[in-house]
């Protein structure tokens, strides 16, 4: 008996959600218009206007582009050396060390680059040109020690892509003479 009463009501629930009145399903249009970037309009929807992004102070533009372009070409060395490690285990050791270089490097620049650099914008907009010139001397300060330390571990990079590439010869060298000596030897059987 209650087994019945539990279908029914579930049959009754089901059946009252199919007929939801369409009043109530366009509630949520508004959201998905303005997730499409739509406004509403008697007439019909307007595209909205785009925001302007405000521009960033930054107390040396071509040293960032800087950073982020090394510590990018970093990133895909150390992609590059991951990619050889399921063939050449003996890579681990030194792709350890450098990803652990790189995070120590990385975490001590990102956390006391950005309280400078959001300290030199706030100075930008309080328009303090004293303040503006001791904190953009110490983003750019930072900014070259990440880069020395970069460099530090792209020499590192560098000696392990070197040693990927002898290690690549070196087992293309061995195919090579492995399917030279089966080759001769089927020709010699008769």
């Amino acid at each position: 008996m209650i087994d019945l009463t539990l279908r029914a009501l579930l049959a009754a629930a089901l059946t009252s959600l199919l007929l939801i009145p369409p009043a109530f399903a366009q509630e949520g249009a508004d959201l998905d218009e303005e997730a499409a970037g739509l406004e509403p309009d008697n007439d019909g929807l307007l595209e909205k206007a785009p925001t302007e992004k405000p521009v960033l102070a930054d107390p040396d533009e071509k040293l960032a582009a800087e950073v982020e372009a090394r510590r990018n070409g970093l990133q895909e060395k150390i992609n590059t050396i991951q990619s050889k490690i399921a063939r050449f285990p003996d890579l681990d050791e030194g792709l350890n060390k450098l990803n652990t270089g790189t995070l120590k490097n990385l975490e001590s620049f990102i956390e006391e680059h950005r309280k400078a650099l959001e300290g030199y914008r706030a100075a930008v907009e309080r328009d303090d040109g004293k303040a503006q010139a001791k904190l953009g001397a110490q983003v750019i300060k930072l900014r070259q020690k990440f880069i020395k330390g970069i460099d530090k571990l792209e020499k590192d990079a560098d000696k392990l892509v070197e040693k990927a590439t002898k290690l690549e010869e070196k087992l293309a060298k061995e195919e090579a003479e492995a399917a030279a000596e089966a080759a001769t030897a089927e020709g010699k059987e008769p």
